[in-house]
């Protein structure tokens, strides 16, 4: 069970980190540390102290968009790749009485997530010709990746392009990671919320894992990336920035990737009870 492994994270960054949100202020406070005439308008004050309620009221609108949009978080289940080593598209699977990817979806749905990205690229009208009424959620977006045959990469700048403006984070989901459940998508949020730091990502004996958590201050490095590589070296060049989340050491946290992955998920081992949240 997930309940069963304790999970945790010691992480802080200094009070001026872009996530703090005492860092947004109040418009008047903005004015005093800034103590400029362009401040002093925009805290509602024009030159020799005239109110512009209008300007003020418009600076606030700001500054409350600009928090509310630091607290948003967006889903992007990547599900666009070839399945070349499957030899047949794994996002068809059989996992009990639905597909794996819809298996992957109803979770990542059922969490608090604001909302939620998912990529299709190879066989994009098949896979979502199989998604039923799910494809009516509406927390879900799906997006197409002409480019999917040139790696994992364009798949991720292509769910975060239709996010990025409205959410300060994501969260990266595979689609091929069958015991996700909502309780740890949610786990993984609050921890990577609270610990003020831009990346987080599940972990399972202390073993970084997925999903992961990507901030604002890294969509710029996202946009950069190239290949079939995600956003591994990020995490590997940034670890002092990275919340680890632990899921507890009976957290099945495979994917399936092989004939030989599925074989194992259909018959499964100990690990298979852990894959729900109770």
């Amino acid at each position: 069970m997930y309940g069963a492994g304790k999970y945790r994270c010691s992480c802080s960054l200094p009070s001026n980190s872009v996530y703090n949100k005492k860092n947004i202020g109040n418009v008047n406070g903005f004015a005093r540390r800034r103590g400029d005439g362009a401040a002093q308008r925009a805290a509602g004050k024009l030159p020799g102290g005239s109110p512009d309620k209008d300007r003020a009221g418009r600076f606030r609108g700001a500054v409350d968009t600009m928090a509310s949009d630091l607290e948003r978080m967006a889903g992007i289940i990547l599900a666009a790749g070839e399945s070349r080593r499957m030899g047949h598209a794994k996002q068809l699977l059989s996992a009990g009485s639905e597909t794996l990817l819809v298996r992957v979806l109803r979770e990542t749905l059922d969490s608090a997530l604001d909302e939620v990205v998912l990529v299709l690229g190879h066989r994009a009208e098949r896979i979502r010709e199989s998604l039923g009424s799910i494809q009516g959620h509406p927390k879900l977006k799906i997006v197409l990746n002409p480019r999917y045959r040139e790696g994992m990469s364009t798949s991720l700048i292509a769910g975060l392009t239709r996010v990025e403006k409205q959410c300060g984070r994501v969260m990266v989901i595979l689609g091929d990671i069958p015991h996700v459940s909502a309780g740890l998508i949610d786990r993984l949020r609050r921890e990577a919320e609270a610990s003020n730091r831009p990346l987080g990502a599940v972990a399972v004996c202390g073993r970084r894992s997925h999903p992961v958590v990507i901030g604002r201050e890294f969509y710029g490095a996202i946009h950069g990336l190239t290949g079939d590589r995600g956003a591994r070296d990020l995490f590997q060049e940034r670890s002092d920035l990275v919340c680890l989340v632990e899921a507890g050491e009976t957290y099945d946290a495979s994917d399936i990737d092989t004939p030989e992955d599925y074989d194992r998920f259909r018959k499964p081992g100990p690990k298979e009870s852990a894959s729900g949240d109770s």
